[in-house]
């Protein structure tokens, strides 16, 4: 089993075909997604499609794309030793990851 978490974009279907690959993959168990960026109707859109999966959706009702929780903090909760972040986006939660010292690479880079 590979646990994943995918950042994507709703610029194209291309990171919506991804995510509907991920969900229906028996080999991958997806913990989060994060979304840079998506207006209110793309989120509810990638929304829709993780409740076809019975899965936790946790930012509950998000009125616009601003009220939505920061990536950064999704990545500190959910990425580890053990889990292959895939970025389909420019680095944008990354790099808030790393402001917050997140440690992306220990032994690597401080």
């Amino acid at each position: 089993m590979i646990h994943v978490v995918w950042e994507m974009e709703t610029g194209g279907p291309d990171d919506f075909l991804t995510l509907l690959l991920l969900l229906g993959h028996q080999a991958v168990n997806l913990k989060a997604v994060t979304i840079t960026p998506g207006s209110p109707q793309q989120i509810g859109l990638v929304r829709k499609a993780l409740s076809f999966f019975n899965l936790d959706i946790r930012a509950g009702d998000i009125p616009t794309s601003d009220n939505a929780e920061d990536g950064g903090e999704v990545l500190r909760r959910y990425c580890d030793s053990n889990t292959t972040l895939i970025p389909g986006t420019p680095l944008k939660n990354l790099g808030s990851a790393i402001r917050l010292n997140f440690p992306v690479c220990p032994g690597v880079a401080p």
